[in-house]
Formats: structure tokens, C-alpha cells, sequence
């Protein structure tokens, strides 16, 4: 059998638990405010307001972030898996000569990764980027034959590192991630960087 409470009891009990839940609430609207307030103090923010290292290379400030470099060139923002300190020098002291600028640019990969790598960062200069197969090569797409008369950049999966430029050909070969790394020095020659 219940209690009988009176009504001045039930005021009193729901007043009291009114009370309970917003001085909880209170609490919580401080604590979450303050928590968002001071996260992240004492993590590896920089100057940039990036959320890790700052790597200099010849006078170029590489910003890690999301993992990914980033280097700001004017009003350009290019995006780099590796910076050059993380990237052997396999393409020698030779350069790579480009002429991308304002011409046609056609693709052959056999690495996505690569591929995307140089899309995001070349994709300023060409007047357009199309896939394209090279004349050796058996492609499905129906996408064009091109040859080294044309603007070409052809990367491969291979055992052996190669960077190297012959006519219009720009070749990029290398193995899993270091095709990555090849792709990531090819863009520093355009750029300058290297």
C-alpha cells in the first residue's frame, strides 16, 4: 500500500529534483565549454595554424596537416604525401624539363595513388588533363593512343626507382609506396623546389 504524501511534499520532492537536474546541467555547459575551450593546448600546433610539424626546404615552409605537406605558392595551395627531406633523389641532377603550361597534358597510370598525387598538384598549369594510352600498351576505355610527341606523363609499377624525361615523356616507375615518393619529387622539379 502507498504512502499518502501531501501536496506541499510533492512540491517539495519535484522542486528539489528541478534543482538537481539544472545545477547538473550547469555543470556540464561549463565543463564542455571549458573542454573545447583548452583542447588541443599543448599539441604540435605551429604558426600556420596547421595541426603539425613546419619543415623548411630551400626557403619553402612544408606544413604538415591531416597527412598531408602542404606548401602555399601565392594564391596555389599544393598537397604532398611526403615532403623533400622524406624523398630519395632518384631522378639525379638532370631536372625534369616541363611544358605543361597552357597545353594539353595526357595521363597513363598504373598507381592511383600516384596519379591522384599529380592531378591535385599539377592541375593548375595544363589546359587540360585526359587519360591516355601509351602506344605499347593494351588499354580498355577506348582512351586515346599518344606517344612522346606528346605532353605525356607516364607512371608504372616497377621494381626499379626511374624518373626521367625522354621527348615529351615524362616517366615515373617505382614499387608501392615509392612510386608515391618519385611522383612527389617529379612535382618539386616542376616546381622549383628541388
Amino acid at each position: 500500500m502507498r504512502k499518502i504524501i501531501s501536496r506541499e511534499e510533492v512540491e517539495k520532492k519535484r522542486k528539489r529534483n528541478q534543482l538537481i537536474v539544472g545545477i547538473v546541467l550547469i555543470g556540464v555547459m561549463v565543463f564542455g565549454t571549458l573542454g573545447y575551450a583548452f583542447q588541443g593546448l599543448g599539441e604540435g600546433k605551429n604558426d600556420n595554424g596547421g595541426d603539425g610539424k613546419v619543415v623548411e626546404y630551400n626557403r619553402y615552409s612544408f606544413t604538415e596537416s591531416g597527412g598531408y605537406w602542404s606548401l602555399g605558392l601565392g594564391d596555389l595551395n599544393f598537397l604532398f604525401k611526403y615532403n623533400p627531406e622524406q624523398i630519395e633523389r632518384i631522378g639525379g641532377d638532370s631536372g625534369v624539363v616541363t611544358k605543361y603550361s597552357g597545353k594539353p597534358l595526357y595521363i597513363y597510370s598504373e598507381s592511383d595513388t600516384a596519379k591522384m598525387e599529380i592531378l591535385r598538384n599539377i592541375q593548375y598549369f595544363p589546359q587540360r588533363i585526359q587519360n591516355a594510352c601509351p602506344k605499347n600498351k593494351v588499354c580498355e576505355d577506348n582512351i586515346p593512343l599518344k606517344t612522346c610527341e606528346d605532353n605525356f606523363i607516364i607512371i608504372e609499377e616497377s621494381e626499379s626507382s626511374v624518373l626521367k624525361q625522354e621527348g615529351n615523356c615524362t616517366f615515373i616507375s617505382g614499387n608501392g609506396e615509392e612510386v608515391v615518393k618519385i611522383s612527389d619529387e617529379f612535382l618539386f622539379k616542376i616546381l622549383g623546389i628541388v
